[in-house]
């Protein structure tokens, strides 16, 4: 059976998931499918699974140069910006939010984009 998903699986095997084997009926591995090359990014991720204890991934960078880090999202700079615990992905533009069994596509926004959708909706309601 092993030799079948070998032949089968182009991800590789992965390391193994230790950290959250109390979830799982034997053994459980986890292979990150993006890798992070760059110093700075290391650290942050080393800071954000210090602080949590518990296995932190960098998900991807976004179109506007966001990180995002497990359930963080950090700036350009990697300063944080939000902590949004039901995180699971972003795609598209748009951040992947898991509640229990449901999963929420939510669009995320520039500060430029905010301010100017603010101004849009207080003219409609003629507050400007």
């Amino acid at each position: 059976m092993r030799n079948d998903f070998d032949k089968e699986n182009i991800f590789g095997l992965g390391n193994s998931n230790d950290a959250y084997k109390k979830y799982f009926i034997g053994k459980s591995y986890l292979n990150m499918l993006a890798k992070v090359d760059d110093d700075k990014t290391k650290k942050v991720l080393n800071e954000v699974k210090l602080q949590n204890e518990e296995p932190t991934s960098y998900l991807c960078k976004t179109e506007n140069g966001e990180h995002i880090i497990g359930h963080y999202i950090l700036n350009k700079d990697f300063e944080p910006i939000a902590y949004i615990p039901s995180l699971e992905n972003y795609k598209n533009g748009k951040l992947i939010l898991q509640d229990w069994t449901d999963y929420y596509e939510v669009p995320m926004y520039t500060e430029k984009e905010i301010i100017k959708k603010a101004k849009e909706y207080l003219e409609s309601k003629g507050k400007i």
